[in-house]
């Protein structure tokens, strides 16, 4: 696999898609046919790739995007602004009419009723058939207060809008893998059915509405211990919230694993810029040179799974569950996106990004030479840290100053330490995800719905998938010339060598500066007694 081959099986992918969606004969895309649909969380990752996937393939009536005004921008002008990303690229030349069927509807789902008026829930309810729920705070350090409200309440609130709803064909609910990713539950299959839940949801979210966040924060503790944050936890009790609705409409979960970017459609490697913030990010810095070590067992089942891959479920799982509900099945399905069939660990994943193959990938917007070290001890991983980031961070910012410009190594390497303990639980323990209904759905597609949704994990090749989301974090995030790919080999050879030699005057430099340091204090303490015991003396 190399950079043009990525580009040259993507063009080969999107023709015989192409021809697919043209064909007429996906069961899929009739189910679909003139649809009304409401996506929230539509200005994320998730939801553009959602929007795309839906307007590229299917012919709907309306899709209703719930949005927030943000930082000025009218709902209308966000939604504008959000079509201007590159997923959306092939779409403008392919299907320039696909914007007409857009609605941008002002609300916040956050809020009670979606924050929608009253006009707007009325128009919604009276036309919608299909909800797919993605809003969501990812934020890990996240407040429960806030997640509560983000995660739990607009489960609920998006239920009551269902059921306000007079022809509601399907509710798609997008959770976590993670849900149960506790470290109880660690080397454990977690299954694609619902767990028993700590507390009430409606409890919960009567507590977010009415406590302080402090407050709230600290009666949380102990209730959700065995979550590794407030993410997962939120997630597993807006779960409960659905498990125990007794609403008499299709309704099912959909559980990725982490999303990473796109395989193939409708750009290999194609991600959003606020990846950066996350496991991408943490790919970027050890590839630019910035990061060079993470918190991680080398055993430990690292289970990424493509945005493309993860939407054809979504998009599938409401199809398949109001299949299931006409012929009198009720039951609400959990569907699991995950590679757990052919688990990548955190060593294959080190051994592929390190192989000869991968160089190709070489930024030009290297800063140092790239190199990483992992380990599964913290103590060793703080030692890395400073030594590896904090101290150089420092001691360049220092040099900054000097010249009068701005000092932000120390922040970048604060953001990555950061990263890596938030990520840390992930990194260190494994679960088996179980993803049976998954599998089931893709043999119950035909052939053709199978070239346009394709949702099973086992049919992707885990190193292209590496390649290509290396790929798109270059090519969409750093923004880099990959065809300068000599200029880049030649620049990382160099920088090799500067390291080799810096290394080794940096470490004995830090040896000589503690020596000293530890002299003068043992000089003091020396003096300090000495002047004591001639008092003492004295008396």
């Amino acid at each position: 696999m190399t950079v043009k081959t990525v580009e040259d099986d993507a063009l080969v992918k999107r023709k015989a898609m192409n021809e697919a969606i043209l064909s007429g004969d996906s069961t899929v895309q009739k189910f679909y046919e003139n649809a009304v649909i409401l996506i929230t969380g539509g200005s994320g990752f998730l939801g553009k790739h959602l929007i795309f996937k839906l307007m590229s393939s299917c012919n709907l009536n309306k899709l209703f995007v719930l949005l927030r005004p943000r930082k000025g921008m009218s709902v209308h002008e966000r939604l504008k602004s959000i079509l201007e990303d590159p997923v959306f690229k092939i779409l403008h030349n392919e299907k320039p009419d696909f914007v007409t069927k857009l609605v941008a509807v002002e609300g916040d789902s956050a809020e009670n009723n979606l924050g929608l008026d009253k006009k707007t829930w009325t128009m919604i309810s009276d036309e919608v058939n299909v909800i797919f729920h993605a809003a969501a705070t990812v934020n890990f350090k996240e407040t429960i207060k806030v997640a509560t409200l983000t995660n739990v309440r607009s489960a609920r609130e998006v239920l009551n809008l269902a059921k306000a709803s007079k022809n509601i064909k399907a509710v798609v609910h997008v959770s976590t893998a993670y849900i149960q990713a506790t470290k109880r539950n660690n080397s454990e299959v977690i299954k694609e059915d619902f767990y028993e839940c700590p507390i009430s949801p409606e409890v919960l979210i009567k507590l977010a509405e009415t406590v302080d966040e402090d407050k709230l924060d600290a009666m949380m503790e102990p209730i959700m211990k065995e979550w590794p944050n407030s993410y997962t936890f939120t997630k597993a009790v807006a779960e409960e919230l659905i498990r125990t609705d007794t609403a008499n409409f299709p309704i099912c979960i959909v559980r990725p694993a982490i999303v990473i970017s796109a395989y193939r459609d409708p750009l290999p490697g194609w991600i959003d810029l606020k990846n950066a913030y996350g496991p991408s990010g943490l790919i970027l810095g050890a590839a630019v040179g910035v990061v060079h070590t993470f918190y991680s067992k080398s055993e430990a089942i690292i289970d990424y799974v493509p945005v493309d891959i993860v939407n054809n479920t979504i998009i599938l799982a409401a199809w398949d569950i109001f299949d299931r509900f006409k012929i009198g099945d009720k039951k609400k399905l959990v569907y699991t996106v995950t590679g757990t069939k052919n688990p990548l660990k955190y060593m294959d994943i080190d051994r592929i990004m390190n192989s000869k193959k991968f160089k190709e990938l070489m930024p030009t917007k290297a800063v140092w030479h790239s190199y990483t070290v992992a380990t599964r001890y913290k103590f060793l991983y703080l030692m890395l840290t400073w030594l590896l980031h904090y101290i150089p961070g420092l001691m360049i910012d220092g040099c900054c100053t000097i010249l009068g410009k701005e000092p932000k190594f120390f922040k970048i390497y604060n953001m990555a330490y950061n990263l890596s303990i938030v990520y840390a639980h992930f990194l260190n323990n494994s679960w088996i995800f179980d993803g049976t209904n998954t599998s089931n759905l893709y043999n119950k597609l035909s052939t053709t719905d199978k070239i346009i949704y394709n949702c099973e994990m086992s049919t992707i090749d885990k190193e292209d998938m590496l390649f290509t989301w290396c790929y798109g974090i270059h090519k969409y995030i750093l923004k880099d010339d990959l065809t300068r790919h000599d200029y880049a080999m030649k620049k990382q050879f160099y920088l090799k060598i500067v390291n080799c030699i810096f290394f080794p005057l940096y470490l004995f430099g830090l040896y000589k500066l503690v020596s000293m340091s530890g002299i003068l204090i043992f000089k003091i303490l020396i003096a300090f007694y000495n002047n004591i015991l001639i008092n003492f003396l004295k008396c």
